[in-house]
């Protein structure tokens, strides 16, 4: 077994990683039929249906370089039946582009279980590997990819830090990504050495401090209602139109969703009545900022509040706009927005990479 490595180049894909081709539609169909497309990009975990194109991209990627690949068939298979949470992959129009595996891991360093075991009260990633396919190399997949997958391990509030083992002709690639170099490792492979790196995961502070009583059990995690929708759990939300400043650009800015905007709009945050003051309401909020942050098309989140929940969406990052244009009989709503800061490449990449 060898560790964690970017992309490299060899033998050809397996035709199960082609894609799709969905029948054309015919003229006489209505323009109103909904018709059933495959997203142009996807960023999403894992399953063990996927496991064989990960093992196909992986092969080849390895194989060529070292003749070892980190993970072999049944250990992707294993990881993610344990912890798909901790697994990302880049979907292109159905096909497999890109993707990482990691695991959780106990102690300060790694060391050989690491490469196998799963410790799930660990409080550090390790990151098993990541790989992109040869045909999509060279295109900043493998480096947006980790930047992604970091930001949301910053929404796992039991995470503390990532930490994978690589070869020296790699350090500056992860470098760039934020990890810091650890020195030598204590795992090797036949002949090959590797220099240990970790990245720091920071958080909100008080999702740190209750990380322990808010752990997920064993298979389960705070997962979107409906892929690709931007619901996450209790926090219904849309994406909608570019909204300006005001919701006067949009005649419906309640009913309508712009897959071309770039402002979510968030309708509602709820909690159920036997959770409230537990400090969900925000924990929740700052998860869902976080999230949309991996959305490269998304500037920033607006909405539109009574007065005296103004003091709580301002406690979550929030900004007051001044009155709302909307009124809904007799009230009147205050409008805030809070901005979405990402990575930078992400944002000046956005339109090529924009999830339809």
């Amino acid at each position: 077994m060898q560790p964690t490595a970017s992309p490299s180049a060899s033998p050809s894909m397996s035709p199960s990683l082609s894609p799709s081709v969905s029948p054309s539609v015919s003229p006489s169909v209505s323009p109103f039929t909904r018709r059933h497309t495959l997203p142009a990009s996807e960023v999403r975990p894992l399953n063990t249906q996927d496991a064989i194109s990960v093992f196909e991209i992986e092969r080849e990627a390895f194989i060529s370089v070292s003749g070892e690949c980190p993970l072999h068939l049944d250990e992707v298979r294993h990881f993610l039946t344990l912890c798909p949470e901790l697994s990302l992959g880049w979907i292109e129009e159905g096909r497999l582009v890109a993707f990482i595996i990691g695991s959780l891991w106990d102690q300060e360093r790694l060391a050989a279980d690491a490469l196998t075991l799963h410790k799930p009260r660990g409080h550090a990633v390790h990151i098993h590997v990541l790989a992109v396919h040869r045909t999509f190399r060279q295109q900043g997949k493998g480096p947006m990819l980790m930047w992604r997958y970091l930001q949301y391990l910053r929404c796992l509030p039991y995470v503390r830090r990532a930490v994978l083992m690589c070869e020296d002709v790699l350090v500056p690639f992860y470098h760039k990504s934020g990890f810091r170099s650890l020195g030598r490792c204590a795992i090797t492979v036949g002949d090959l050495s590797f220099t240990e790196m970790w990245a720091p995961i920071s958080g909100h502070a008080y999702m740190r401090r209750n990380s322990e009583a808010i752990r997920f059990p064993q298979g389960l995690s705070l997962q979107p209602l409906g892929a690709p929708t931007l619901s996450t759990a209790l926090l219904q939300t849309e994406e909608t139109s570019e909204t300006s400043e005001t919701s006067e650009t949009s005649d419906y800015p309640l009913t309508l969703h712009k897959p071309r905007g770039h402002a979510v709009h968030i309708h509602v945050l709820a909690v159920h009545r036997t959770f409230r003051q537990q400090g969900k309401g925000p924990m929740l909020m700052w998860r869902y900022l976080q999230y949309l942050r991996c959305l490269p098309y998304v500037r920033r989140a607006v909405l539109m509040c009574e007065d005296v929940l103004v003091p709580f969406y301002h406690k979550s990052g929030f900004r007051s706009l001044g009155r709302c244009a909307i009124t809904v009989g007799d009230l009147s709503f205050t409008e805030m927005w809070a901005p979405i800061s990402g990575h930078a490449y992400m944002r000046r990449n956005s339109e090529a990479i924009y999830i339809q």
